[in-house]
This record gives C-alpha cells, structure tokens and sequence, in this order.
C-alpha cells in the first residue's frame, strides 16, 4: 500500500520458474496446475523484481506484476495474487463481500473493518485467523484485494461485527497496480464514485458509517488518493505518543501558538497503533482550538517541507493523504470534522482567501493546489519540525529499524548523507545539532528556508538571491578574498551549486547493526576477469571487507552458484594488512556481480566490473 521503489528486475531460469509454480500450487491449494500454466506459460519469460528497502519480490509477465512474495523468503504463507492474476484466473480463493462505498476507504489505504463486509446468508463459513481473503463488492465476482484476516468466525460469532476484519496487502489502485499496465475491473467500482472519480457526499457518508467510526484506532498507511475531497477522518499510523515533540524555545508569534498547542495535542492524545489504556481523551475532551492550531501547523509542515513547486498543480485528495497527514506531529491524530472548518476544503478555500496558496477547480467537486506564497507572512515566520517529530519521520525511522532487523548480518546498509561544514552551520535551526546527517533534498530545503526566512530573494527577480555575510563569506571565499567583496547577487542555480559543492559527504554504514560513517568515496568492490593459460579464464574479487562481507561466505557460495571451484587467497601487495580475495575458475563477471547484489546486499553502484574477460550486460 505504500510507495515503493522497484530494484533490479531478473529474468529467472526454467528451473526457478518450476519452483516458482510449486510453491504457488502450495501456497493456493485451490488454484489448478492447469490454471496457473495458463497464466505462467513455459516458453513464456518470467522476471523476478525485488523491491528497495524490503525483502518482498514481486514476479511479473510482460511488465504486469501477478505474484508477491512479501517477505522474500519463498514460503508458501507469504505468497499473495496480484489483481491482475485474480482478474484473470479461475476463482481460488474465499472471500469477503463488503459494501460497495467502503471501497473508497480502502482505495485510500484504510483496512477492512467488519462493518463493512456483508455477512452471508447462513453464516460464515469456519476460517483462520491470518488467512488469505479476497475483498469483492457484494452482488458481483470481481476481485478487488486482497488481505490476512485479523479475526476468526468463532470471533465474530461471540463478539459480533466489530473490529478489523482484514489486513490489507494490495488492492485495486495501490502502487502494486500502478507497477503494472493499469487496467480496470469491468464492473462499477462503488455506487458513490463518479467517472471523474469524485465523491458523492450522501454515499461516502453511508460508508463511513458501514466502515466503522472506530477506524481511526486501526492504522494503516494512506496510498492511492482518488480525486475529489479527501476523507474527514481517515485510518492513519502514528508513531508512539511518549516520543516527546521538542519545540524551540523562541518562535514567531503566530507560529509558536500553532505549534505550542501542537505539542500539548500531541502529548494528550494516544498512539493510535496501541492499544487503548482509557488515558487519551475522546475528540470532545480537545478544545477545538487544539484541534485547529494543529491542522495550521501540519498544513505549514507540509508545504514548507515536503511540498514543491515542481509537484504542482496537485490534487487537494492527493496532497492530503501523501503529504498533509504524514507531516503532521508525532503522536496526533487530524479528526477535521472536529475543527472549525469541518472539512478539508473549507480550510484551503480560508488559505486560499489568505493568498498562502491558489486553488482551482478544473471540473466540478476535483480541486487542485495550484501555488504556493512562499513570500507569506505565515509561510516565512513557520518553524519546521524537524522530520524526526512527525509522523512521516517516526515511520520512516520504523521502517528503517524493521528493514536492518530483517537484512542479512551478511550484507551492509549503505546511505549517502551530507553534512554542513562550520562555516555553514547558520544555515541549520537551533534545535537541530549541527552533527547531523542529512540527505540530498534536506539539505537544499535548509539552504531555502535560510533564504526565505532572511528575505533574500531579489524581489524584481525571484530568480535571484540577495547574498548576505554568512553566504558570501561560505560560498564565495575566494571572490571575496580576490575582489574584496563576493558577488551582490547570484543566481538561485548558482547558489545551489555552490552550496551542494561545499556539503561534506559521507556514507554511514551500518554491518551487524553497528553504524559507522565515512567520509568521502565508500570506494568500490573489485570483480576482475583476466585470462589465464591456455583458455582459462579465473574471476577474483576484491574489496570486501569494506563492506562486512566475509570473503571467505563469498567462497562458499561461488561453487553452488556458479559449479566452478573458488579458493581465498591473500591480497597481492597488502602484506602488512590482512586483505583476502576470492578467486573463481572461470568467466563469471556479469554473474558474480548479481550475486553480491542478490546474497550479499551491495549495491551495483558500488561494484566495478572490469578485465579483459568481462562482460557487461547492458
């Protein structure tokens, strides 16, 4: 359900591809040989698709993803259809009917409450808990997602239609579906859908009702937006509540009321992932002022730090879901129709009104973000938090601890940061200690809120910037030493390209869950292909203790791999430091380069392929 970035697609061979059905036919009992060779002819290519960042692998035909494993690990629990293969194979799997407006809430990343979900004539039939079930409007046959059960029919039979009923892992819309060629099922997705994709009120207030006002207390993360006004009250994750917000302790006036209520909303209420200790108050108990000031400094979070100019015109729906709720500060939940504004739009046409930002309506009910007036009052005098005190900062760091939990102690994690030398340290707000590693689009927002919060931009020439002694004097030493003065005005491009140079880069490491951070170039592991007598080839490689990788785990798997024998040899020319290499009977350059990607987790950019025997696929 959450963006994602796809790796290094690969073609399997025959021989994966009959283990690949296998575990299939294992994993989907009622799925028929016959069904599946249909789907996954022989003669047909298959490729193995491995997402950045997670251990899932996505299996695809002709660019359209059918199969995924989410955890990677090849068991038949973790093996789930796409709804490309549901929409083309014989039914295989029972199903949830749910009503047909609660799809809305799905297709926005919500999970299945029970609620929604129509009880068949008779009863449910006996199933598991954390069993696989495809959702279907109920009336029709065509699947819509699919999920692992949170309950059991013992557990409703004794408690009722209460609670969550599935754990989304894909549905119709999400990113999954964007991967591929983007059909549509043949049926009308939700009576309260249009073909703009705008909401119809009346309905989508029926299907909160059928979804369940305690959705909020299940989380989940926002995905695909649909045009039109976003969900009032939507499920959201937050992280936990006792991760304490740290505000500055001088702000402008407007801002740090906003964002001194924040702070206090976020230390009253709950994390809405936990479960509930009877502590938090219910919506009533905060003050609508609370609820207000929080929204102004999400909506200020969002467009300072993660709207750009270059995403623009954006849908308001998509603009809610994938950037206003994630910016919005640790341990809070947005209920809007608790504010003053009741909904979404109302507060932007107020903005609007305010000329923070331009809004337009292209066709009836579908609104767009236009601009954003980066000169406003309001925009200028708002403190960011830092990344780390948002929601989007404390699922990130999550996700980040779950990913090195499950990576092999074999590999590295490898991420490319910049830090700010001293002579930049003006640039980096005071709560945030100047020693801190930031990435590439952190950074150039600092250098901007730097500018903008010192009025440095040209006002006849928004393309230019007005340099003050702290840029001057960091970025143009050298003019300012020979003419006796830096240039007076410079060109935004110019100014960001002499920042950028002036960035300390340094790469943090992290083997066996210990990170360490280096700086300047990682440097690169070495595959060398070189011939030997007669017409032998032999493979070495170097280069990786740098990385964590044992040479000597590298040997072992050479031989499986590749039926060639591999030996470990000390390093030619490093007698005084304990360097090994590998060395592998024959021409395997291309292949030895998809195994330490594959085995060992290093990424391509850091592996050099080179000698006379290699080859490189393009």
């Amino acid at each position: 359900k959450k963006p994602f970035k796809p790796g290094k697609s690969n073609l399997i061979k025959s021989s994966e591809k009959r283990k690949l059905k296998e575990k299939l036919l294992s994993a989907f009992p009622s799925l028929t040989a016959e069904s599946l060779d249909a789907l996954l002819p022989n003669k047909e290519d298959i490729h193995e698709t491995k997402v950045t960042g997670s251990r899932t692998v996505i299996y695809s035909k002709n660019e359209e993803p059918l199969f995924f494993d989410l955890e990677g690990r090849g068991e038949p629990k973790n093996f789930f259809p796409t709804v490309y293969a549901l929409w083309k194979l014989p039914p295989f799997l029972p199903t949830f009917d749910i009503h047909a407006p609660v799809f809305k809430y799905i297709s926005q990343g919500a999970d299945l409450m029970l609620p929604g979900v129509v009880p068949p004539q008779g009863g449910f039939e006996p199933f598991s808990d954390r069993s696989k079930r495809v959702i279907q409007i109920v009336g029709t046959k065509t699947p819509l997602g699919i999920g692992i059960t949170q309950c059991t029919d013992a557990s409703i039979a004794a408690n009722g239609m209460k609670g969550k009923g599935l754990m989304m892992t894909h549905f119709y819309t999400d990113y999954l579906w964007r991967m591929g060629p983007k059909t549509h099922p043949k049926i009308d997705i939700a009576d309260d859908i249009d073909s703009d994709g705008e909401i119809d009120e009346e309905a989508a207030a029926q299907a909160e009702a059928a979804q369940n006002q305690t959705a909020p207390t299940e989380p989940t993360e926002p995905a695909a937006a649909a045009t039109g006004e976003p969900t009032d009250n939507p499920a959201e994750s937050s992280a936990p509540a006792d991760q304490a917000v740290q505000e500055p302790s001088e702000q402008p006036s407007e801002s740090s009321s906003t964002q001194q209520v924040a702070s206090e909303t976020s230390a009253e209420q709950t994390d809405a992932s936990a479960p509930s200790t009877g502590d938090a108050p219910e919506d009533d108990a905060i003050p609508v002022e609370i609820i207000d000031a929080l929204v102004q400094t999400t909506f200020l979070q969002a467009l300072k730090r993660r709207l750009k100019d270059a995403d623009l015109p954006m849908l308001v729906s998509a603009f809610y879901s994938q950037i206003f709720l994630p910016c919005r500060p640790v341990g809070t939940n947005i209920n809007l129709k608790r504010s003053s504004w009741k909904k979404f739009n109302t507060f932007l046409q107020q903005k609007a009104e305010e000329h923070l930002i331009e809004l337009d309506e292209p066709t009836p009910g579908v609104v767009r973000i236009l601009s954003v007036n980066r000169g406003h009052d309001d925009f200028v005098a708002f403190r960011p938090l830092p990344v780390a005190a948002t929601v989007e900062g404390a699922q990130k760091a999550a996700a980040d601890a779950e990913d090195e939990e499950a990576e092999d102690k074999s590999g590295p994690q490898i991420r490319e940061a910049w830090q700010f030398p001293k002579h930049l340290h003006a640039l980096i707000p005071d709560d945030i200690p100047t020693s801190t590693l930031f990435d590439a689009s952190e950074c150039t927002s600092l250098l901007w809120d730097y500018v903008t919060a010192n009025n440095l931009t040209v006002q006849d020439d928004p393309k230019k910037v007005a340099l003050d002694n702290v840029l001057a004097s960091a970025l143009f030493p050298k003019e300012l030493h020979a003419a006796g003065s830096a240039p007076v005005v410079v060109e935004k491009k110019q100014l960001a390209q002499k920042f950028r140079d002036k960035l300390l880069k340094v790469n943090e490491v992290t083997i066996d869950g210990i990170k360490q951070v280096k700086k300047g170039e990682l440097g690169k592991v070495a595959v060398i292909v070189e011939p030997r007598q007669g017409r032998k080839w032999m493979t070495r490689i170097q280069g990786l203790e740098k990385f964590g990788v044992d040479p000597k785990e590298v040997a072992k798997v050479g031989p499986k791999k590749f039926a060639a024998s591999a030996t470990v040899a000390k390093l030619p020319g490093k007698a005084k430091v304990d360097l090994l290499e590998v060395l592998i009977q024959g021409q395997f350059g291309d292949e030895v380069v998809q195994m330490l990607e594959a085995e060992f987790n290093i990424p391509a950019k850091y592996i050099e392929l080179s000698g006379a025997g290699a080859r490189v696929k393009g």
